[in-house]
């Protein structure tokens, strides 16, 4: 399954998803679907048939699969040409043009899925930048609310430390204004 790891093997994804293991869970990992700014990125490239195109051909020729066709492919071309002189003869012209040929073709395409991965890259920074600034800004909020609470703290221990200490001496106590009649007189 596209996203999972499983007995210890690195994840396994589809052509156009990158994966980061997640802290504490080895088989859960992040793909590019999790982050916010890149879920839009992809509903956006899956339109495009040329970005799935360039995508699947740079994952194929990254992949060993792809090196071992190369070696199967051309070992036997070189070591036939060089011993029976079949197909070519050495220096080799055909097989040259022909790697040649294929190496501009996958230039290309892997400078378009290098340009995708730059757009993943900005994309990221900006929500990341996005993210830094907002959680910078409720930090601030967090602190000052935390300031007024330490603040309201020393004041209500003040209160309560003049409290528990009584009235100061000489000081009239006055009673409660529901232990008072209207006229002001208290109640006994």
């Amino acid at each position: 399954m596209p996203g999972t790891a499983r007995e210890g093997r690195a994840p396994t994804l589809d052509a156009e998803s990158t994966a980061y293991p997640l802290e504490g869970d080895p088989h859960r990992v992040l793909t590019d679907s999790d982050h916010p700014g890149l879920a839009a990125l992809r509903r956006h490239r899956e339109g495009s048939f040329g970005d799935r195109t360039a995508d699947r051909i740079t994952a194929f020729a990254g992949s060993w699969p792809f090196l071992w066709a190369h070696v199967v492919w051309w070992g036997p071309w070189l070591v036939l040409g060089a011993l029976y002189g079949f197909p070519e003869r050495f220096p080799f012209g055909l097989l040259t043009m022909l790697l040649s040929l294929e190496a501009i073709a996958l230039a290309y395409f892997i400078m378009l899925s290098q340009n995708r991965a730059d757009a993943k890259g900005q994309i990221i920074a900006a929500t990341d930048h996005t993210n830094l600034l907002l959680n910078t800004q409720l930090t601030r909020q967090v602190h000052e609310q935390t300031t007024q609470i330490a603040s309201l703290k020393d004041e209500l221990s003040h209160i309560r430390r003049l409290l528990e200490a009584g009235p100061a001496p000489g000081a009239r106590s006055t009673p409660p204004a529901s232990h008072r009649t209207p006229s002001g007189l208290p109640t006994s």
